[in-house]
This record gives C-alpha cells, sequence and structure tokens, in this order.
C-alpha cells in the first residue's frame, strides 16, 4: 500500500473542485418539480409522516428524499413537521406542593409526550403526579401510579386503589 501517489492526491483535488457547490446562489425552483412536491409538503406540514406525505405524491420515501435535495421548500418540509399536541393525561387530583421543601411543583415534558414533575426550588423530580393525601400509615408523601388507577407512598411501600369517582 504505503503512501498515496502525488497523481491520487492531484486527482482527489481536482474531483473536489468540479464538484463543490456555490452556497451563494440558490437553485431555482423547477415549477413542474414543485407542482408534484406540494402535495408532500402539505402533508408534512399538517403532522403526517414521511410515508404518509410519499403515498400522497404516489413515490417511494427514499425518491421523496432524493427531490428534497432538488426543491429546497420540500427540504425545509422534511425536516421541521409540525406535531401534534401530546394527548392530555387522565385527570386526578394532585399536590402541587414539593414534598422535600414544600416549594411548587411544575410540570416539564421530554419529547413532547413524556411528561415529569420537578420542583422549581430544590432538585426533586418525579415521574408521577403527587396524590393529594398522605400516607396514613407513615405521613410521607403519596404518588399516582402510571395508570392512574392506584396510590402509594414510597416509603413505607402501602398501596391503595384511588376514590376517584371519574377514572
Amino acid at each position: 500500500m504505503g503512501r498515496p501517489s502525488s497523481f491520487e492526491v492531484d486527482l482527489l483535488a481536482q474531483l473536489r473542485a468540479r464538484y463543490q457547490v456555490s452556497e451563494q446562489t440558490p437553485e431555482p425552483v423547477d415549477p413542474v418539480r414543485y407542482r408534484r412536491c406540494k402535495p408532500a409538503i402539505a402533508a408534512r406540514q399538517q403532522g403526517k409522516t414521511m410515508r404518509q406525505a410519499a403515498a400522497a405524491v404516489g413515490v417511494n420515501v427514499s425518491t421523496l428524499i432524493r427531490w428534497a435535495n432538488l426543491c429546497p421548500m420540500l427540504k425545509q418540509a422534511l425536516k421541521k413537521p409540525k406535531r401534534k399536541p401530546p394527548p392530555t393525561p387522565l385527570s386526578v387530583p394532585r399536590r402541587d406542593e414539593c414534598p422535600e421543601c414544600k416549594g411548587k411543583l411544575a410540570i416539564r415534558a421530554v419529547d413532547w409526550a413524556v411528561r415529569f414533575w420537578t420542583c422549581v426550588k430544590c432538585d426533586f423530580k418525579s415521574w408521577r403526579p403527587r396524590a393529594v393525601q398522605d400516607c396514613p400509615q407513615c405521613g410521607q408523601a403519596t404518588f399516582w401510579s402510571h395508570s392512574r388507577k392506584t396510590i402509594s407512598c414510597g416509603s413505607c411501600g402501602r398501596r391503595w386503589q384511588s376514590s376517584n369517582p371519574a377514572i
């Protein structure tokens, strides 16, 4: 193998110079291609997947991605789809008070749909909302289960069914 010859280095330099694309001049939009891409752009703006957008045009997803390199509006639509808001969680009565410092609990979201509760004063965080009542056995804070059907205590491990008639 060894080191590359000077011919290979010169050839690579020539190829890089030949295929270098200037970013100052925007590429004009082809009206025929834009007409074909328009349903896919509209589908992505409605929050549909790439597969559904490609089906709206009648092509494969790989063809849609190839078209995106030639149509800047389609490229933008494929990059930033409008997402639907996350589904609302089951409404349960909860206490918005931190069990450690008695500060206010705030709801934060990770990746649109995964919510967690965090204290604005201290480092307390929980994936489950805090229940209204404290544990009758040990007096510590209680939290709703992920299904929002039961309430459990983190310190003594007691668990009981909720008395919420809405569930």
